[in-house]
């Protein structure tokens, strides 16, 4: 995320931290086979957007982004259906920021045309972060994710791993692929192309 890790490395604490607590855990399988459990908040992530979280997290730099959502709220349990993805920039296992450009050019989008929309905050831990870390946050992610939540106790983060995905939030919340018939396919790919349009205009159109 965007604070150095401690240590200049990811090193395992020996206490428990207090944020562990808010975390959940799915493994690409259960994803995959849609047996993730409904939760409290649910992450409906279009096939679209998934497939480059399995790219992404096959390399060796981490990179971090944040998703656009639109939230629903059906027999009491929230879901975030993620309209846009847009990574912000790229580091190694030490610290990763974003790029200033995309980043206020993704600011400037979200108060021109995010009204409504919710932020979903995530980053990747690669195979070049370590098989260690593939299930678990480091305490330079907590200690940022601790900033965040005090600032704003909505505040969502995901994990990307090789072989898992990681949640973060005060309320349970679960990542989940979306069931779609194949012309919901190309709607989320339109709507995904609009908001590209749209931050690329922000970015003079690069």
């Amino acid at each position: 995320m965007g604070e150095p890790k401690f240590n200049g490395s990811r090193t395992e604490s020996r206490d428990r931290h207090p944020l562990e607590r808010l975390v959940q855990s799915f493994s690409r399988e259960q994803i995959e086979s849609f047996s993730v459990p409904t939760l409290e908040q649910n992450i409906i992530l279009p096939e679209t957007f998934y497939q480059p979280t399995i790219q992404f997290t096959a390399v060796e730099n981490e990179s971090r982004g944040v998703m656009l959502a639109k939230e629903m709220v059906v027999e009491g349990k929230t879901f975030y259906l993620v309209e846009y993805m847009q990574t912000l920039g790229y580091g190694d296992n030490v610290s990763v920021f974003p790029d200033e450009q995309k980043r206020q050019a993704f600011i400037q989008m979200l108060q021109q045309h995010g009204a409504g929309m919710k932020v979903i905050e995530y980053h990747a831990h690669t195979v070049g972060t370590g098989s260690a870390w593939q299930d678990k946050f480091s305490g330079g992610d907590f200690k940022t994710a601790e900033g965040m939540l005090t600032r704003n106790p909505n505040y969502i983060h995901v994990l990307f791993t090789p072989t898992n995905v990681l949640t973060l939030a005060q309320k349970a919340t679960s990542l989940k692929l979306a069931k779609v018939k194949p012309e919901a396919k190309q709607m989320a790919i339109d709507k995904f192309e609009e908001w590209q349009r749209i931050f690329s205009s922000f970015r003079g159109g690069t």
